[in-house]
Parts: structure tokens; sequence; C-alpha cells
């Protein structure tokens, strides 16, 4: 075999094998977003099954938040309560609304690190979160219950 030959097919197999696992890295992530959905969705249901009482200010809390955080911030699962309390704080005029919303969302991102844990999926808290996506879950699952 000559010297470029075997540099052609070497290269190919780089090539193939880089592609192969850009293809697998792109369908993990996919995975772990459809996983995160469906933690958050479930979570949320679980929280307001419990906390009935508390569907209509989770609409109205995700809505708020909603209209002031642009789209495409990402954080991971462990910082999205304070990402968003401190979002929710800067343009709520009542006390209580900052209360309730950290206690609503403390209680569905610990029901979704356990369900993303429960499915196997590593580091829950670590796992990153497009912050719109994961309000519009919550609004979605508790619109659901109204």
């Amino acid at each position: 075999m000559t010297k470029m030959r075997r540099f052609l097919i070497s290269g190919l197999m780089i090539t193939a094998w880089v592609v192969s696992g850009c293809a697998t890295m792109e369908g993990w992530m996919k995975t772990s977003q459809s996983l995160m959905r469906d933690g958050v969705e479930a979570s949320t249901i679980v929280f307001l099954t419990a906390n009935p009482a508390d569907v209509t200010p989770t609409i109205d809390m995700t809505n708020m938040a909603l209209g002031n955080i642009s789209a495409g911030t990402a954080v991971d699962l462990d910082s999205v309560t304070e990402f968003l309390i401190e979002k929710i704080r800067t343009n709520s005029k009542q006390h209580t609304d900052v209360a309730k919303a950290q206690e609503i969302l403390k209680s569905i991102v610990s029901y979704t690190r356990s369900y993303l844990r429960n499915k196997g999926v590593p580091n829950a808290s670590r796992q990153i979160v497009v912050v719109t996506d994961f309000l519009t879950w919550i609004n979605q699952a508790a619109k659901s219950m109204s």
C-alpha cells in the first residue's frame, strides 16, 4: 500500500468515526432534553396534584417570567431556581409572589432531579435546560390541571 493510499484510508476512517460520534452525541442530547421535558411536566403535575391551590400562582408566575427572559438563555438544573427567582424579584411588585414562586420552583426542580436520576441521567443536577423551555413545560402542565 502506498503512503498516499494509507493516508486516504486513515482519513476516511477518522471522518467516519467523528461523524458517527457527532450523530450519537446529537441523539443523546435530544434524548436528554426529552427526558428533561418529561421530568419537568411530570414533576409539575405531581406538585400541583398535592398543592391544587398553587395551579393559578404557577400559571401566573410562569407567564410573568416568560415575558422577562430572553429566548435561548440556558442554565443547569441546580441554578434554574436562583436564576428565575432573581428575574421574578426584579419584576414582581409583591414579596409574596417571590416567596410562592420560590416554593413552587424548588419543589419542581427537586422532583425533576429525582426523575432524571431514576431514568439514569448522569449528573442530573448539572443537566442544562433552556429557561424558556423549562417555564413553558411548567406552564403547559399547570394549564392542563386548571
